[in-house]
């Protein structure tokens, strides 16, 4: 069984080997952690640093949802029960859906079945399921406002429900799920993306506003694995075995962007470093641009910044700094740059085309003498710290005093093998 798991934002993803062994692993270092642990099952918080591990305690042998930080030292115990099948936390940890045995603090009587358990008042609301139970973590997804919860039943031939949270209101949504997989709610909790097969597999969006559940258009035939881009605007899935595509929602453009050699197994979109790819459990790939627009080391953020560019002759001494570059940055989706001009004013701004980052940049030549052959050098910085030059058409430019041209820098794709 793979047992990878990814978070929506953070650094660390977590498995289990068949040796009994639970590592941590970061994405951008070689930094792991292991333990020997016998794990039932495990979950990411959402922000993606703390694990809700669901294990047997060895001396009392009853069932422990337990949360451990990245170092993989116990932080609590959030939940003790003779038996618990699956436990996902909500986005605020206050709450917690799980299946599993429930023993009521009044009358001391134990039930099973599947509940929504209040951390603080350690008080539970059963959810009744007309059909005999069987979830998985992988399986149960919380909408980001809390309102929501989207759950697949193994039994009955497989079902998917949604849990009104606030009105305590079980939908179903969709059924026979015998080989669905992966259940994704949007940015804007608006929208449940998932897969099932019917006649193939496809993906079908279910609208939170008008009920229903649509197939997307798509022209290939086996679709899975989907996930949303942090904005909300894009679906990262799998076609087949080995094909990642990403869909427009809003241009309906749909790309091919990478293909694997041994089959691409899961996959989510992390809010920091882009695309995380599992490849058949035996590679992780990270497909990035991913992170913020900085320059000189410095992170800009969102609105009006200000920084200077430098010039290096052909032994690396710089010069002095340019004149000040006022930058307004309206997306933070770029990839780290470092911009260097030899004579120039470079300002960036920001612009998103597509999946290939196209950055776009005002030059001016900020003297009174025309420039010829003036080079701009832009280097790409990788999540994990290595650097990329970037070659552009206009790497060398002749202008007149005080001109200004538009750069147009078509980043790509960048592949982290880890």
């Amino acid at each position: 069984m793979n047992t990878k798991r990814f978070s929506k934002n953070g650094q660390w993803f977590a498995y289990s080997t068949f040796f009994g062994d639970f590592l941590i692993a970061s994405l951008n270092s070689d930094e792991t952690k292991a333990v020997n642990k016998d794990v039932i099952d495990f979950v990411w918080n959402y922000k993606g640093d703390l694990l809700y591990i669901i294990e047997q305690d060895n001396l009392t042998g009853m069932d422990n949802l337990n949360t451990y930080d990245y170092q993989l030292n116990k932080a609590s115990t959030v939940l003790v029960a003779e038996s618990i099948v699956s436990a996902v936390p909500s986005i605020d940890e206050t709450k917690v859906f799980y299946q599993g045995e429930f023993k009521d603090s009044q009358t001391s009587e134990s039930y099973e079945g599947l509940w929504l358990y209040d951390v603080a008042s350690a008080s539970a609301i059963e959810i009744t399921v007309p059909s005999s139970l069987s979830t998985r973590n992988q399986q149960i997804a919380w909408s980001n406002n809390n309102e929501y919860i989207a759950f697949v039943n193994d039994s009955n031939g497989g079902e998917l429900f949604i849990y009104h949270v606030l009105n305590h209101q079980l939908t179903l949504i969709d059924s026979d799920f015998s080989n669905g997989n992966k259940i994704e709610w949007s940015p804007n909790n608006t929208a449940l993306i998932y897969d099932k097969f019917q006649n193939n597999e496809k993906l079908f969006i279910y609208d939170t506003q008008t009920f229903q559940s649509n197939p997307l258009p798509f022209v290939n035939d086996t679709n899975r694995n989907a996930s949303f881009s942090p904005k909300g605007d894009k679906l990262a899935y799998t076609n087949g075995c080995c094909e990642l595509y990403v869909y427009d929602l809003n241009s309906l453009f749909n790309e091919l962007i990478y293909s694997s050699d041994i089959g691409i197994n899961k996959l989510k979109w992390n809010e920091t470093y882009g695309i995380i790819l599992d490849d058949n459990n035996q590679e992780l790939t990270v497909i990035s641009p991913a992170g913020s627009f900085i320059f000189n080391d410095a992170q800009l953020n969102l609105g009006i910044n200000q920084f200077h560019t430098i010039a290096r002759n052909d032994s690396g001494i710089p010069s002095a700094k340019s004149l000040p570059i006022i930058i307004n940055v309206e997306t933070s989706d770029l990839t780290d740059i470092q911009i260097e001009s030899n004579g120039l004013v470079v300002s960036p701004k920001s612009a998103i085309q597509g999946t290939h980052f196209i950055a776009s940049a005002e030059v001016t030549n900020n003297s009174q003498q025309m420039l010829f052959n003036a080079e701009v050098l832009i280097i790409l910085t990788k999540p994990g710290g290595s650097t990329e030059s970037i070659v552009i058409p206009q790497s060398n430019l002749s202008m007149q005093a005080q001109e200004s041209q538009s750069l147009f820098i078509d980043l790509g794709l960048s592949l982290i093998h880890i």
